[in-house]
């Protein structure tokens, strides 16, 4: 289950090949039928501050259906992606953009913005699929190189859609980001 307050829990029941959101009422101990989905759910995630409901669906192996919901149960967006996989990150900045890695079986990617405002998706050049943000218009990601495959990489910071990617720390086994906290995990030498 996801939590969409702190007395309201969203979990999924499925039926055959239908699924079915419930928004569960811990105060009153309600259920109530919040969304129904004729093929199987994947994932259910609510943005940071439960703003939106995002479901993922799986209507075939090779594609990826992404469906966003208000925490009424509205169907904002809806888009199907050709894909074996997908990897989501909401901008914590602006919560109505969600970064989309969508993977193919050979784990070659396209990396997408979804605006959920503007029901809009935007094909992004970032070369690599695990992102994070951190401005409202700015991603990092350790540009690990391929060539020559190492625990290490130098941690990039880059302009959504724009710009020259800069190094912000050259040697990072890790990193994760938090709103305006960034966290990296090195080896001192």
């Amino acid at each position: 289950g996801s939590w969409l307050s702190d007395h309201q829990l969203l979990y999924i029941t499925n039926l055959e090949q239908s699924s079915y959101v419930y928004l569960y009422n811990l105060q009153e101990g309600t259920s109530k039928l919040l969304y129904k989905s004729d093929v199987p759910i994947v994932t259910l995630q609510v943005s940071p501050s439960k703003e939106y409901i995002l479901i993922q669906t799986s209507p075939s192996t090779y594609e990826g259906q992404v469906t966003v919901l208000s925490p009424e149960g509205t169907e904002l967006m809806k888009q199907s992606f050709t894909s074996y996989e997908l990897a989501f990150e909401w901008n914590p900045f602006n919560e109505s953009e969600i970064l989309i890695s969508s993977f193919n079986e050979d784990w070659t990617y396209n990396m997408l913005l979804l605006d959920i405002e503007h029901s809009t998706t935007t094909e992004l050049t970032i070369p690599q699929p695990f992102i994070k943000w951190i401005g409202i218009d700015e991603v990092a990601y350790i540009n690990w190189d391929e060539a020559s495959p190492s625990l290490f990489g130098p941690l990039m910071s880059k302009k959504v859609g724009t710009g020259e990617a800069k190094v912000i720390f050259s040697e990072v086994l890790q990193f994760a980001a938090y709103h305006n906290t960034l966290m990296t995990v090195a080896v001192r030498d």
